[in-house]
């Protein structure tokens, strides 16, 4: 994501100019609803389809965001690390690089495998009736990625099932896997409203720059 100075005085008023964006996914559907929902809103966003491990936009970045937990797709030492080595090739020198992910919950990755939890409930955008999510896992201790499984349920309907592999980053790992690939953390929040990050947090919001 690219974001220039969107700020220039102008007499006592200020001027805002528009951010450029680039949005970057490996999979084509994801990058086909983030075009429709992009539109719908009239942004706009230069979308590429590309491997976050294996990338190169011949330019560079004020701003590189993993929004919502996308890191915990890359499952193994190897991928994160190249994953780090792109981003740090494509960061401008005082850009920084923000990493959004869950705290992890003890109590959630141990939670009974053979039983259902809750997840959410919403009506369905095509009018079919109500849409139910359930959910259940199974913690990989020795490779940390939790193995969940999403049940979808529209009322009568034969019940969808999807599974999601999810790599699991303590506090303390996540800080020094980015320390040890040549980032410098600036600040780590708990929440979006800034607070400081403690064990209770829900999420892991990192802000680092690339040492150089």
């Amino acid at each position: 994501m690219d974001l220039p100075d969107a700020r220039r005085r102008n007499g006592n008023r200020e001027q805002l100019h528009p951010i450029q964006i680039t949005g970057l996914d490996i999979s084509e559907p994801m990058l086909s609803q983030a075009k429709i929902k992009a539109g719908a809103k009239s942004v706009k966003i230069g979308w590429i389809e590309a491997d976050c491990r294996n990338f190169n936009l011949k330019k560079k970045f004020n701003f590189i965001f993993f929004p919502a937990n996308s890191i915990a797709h890359l499952h193994d030492l190897e991928s994160i690390e190249a994953c780090f080595s792109c981003v740090k090739k494509h960061l401008l020198p005082n850009g920084r690089f923000v990493i959004d992910m869950f705290n992890p919950s003890l109590s959630m990755l141990i939670r009974d495998p053979s039983k259902r939890y809750p997840v959410t409930e919403y009506p369905d955008p095509d009018g079919k009736g109500n849409v139910v999510i359930t959910e259940n896992n199974v913690y990989d201790s020795t490779n940390q990625i939790n193995r969940i499984k999403w049940y979808y349920k529209i009322d009568n309907q034969e019940e969808v099932v999807k599974e999601l592999n999810m790599r699991i980053f303590y506090p303390q790992e996540l800080d020094a896997l980015l320390y040890y690939n040549g980032f410098t953390i600036e600040a780590k929040f708990g929440n979006y409203n800034m607070d400081t990050f403690v064990p209770s947090s829900k999420k892991q919001l990192i802000v680092c720059y690339a040492r150089r």
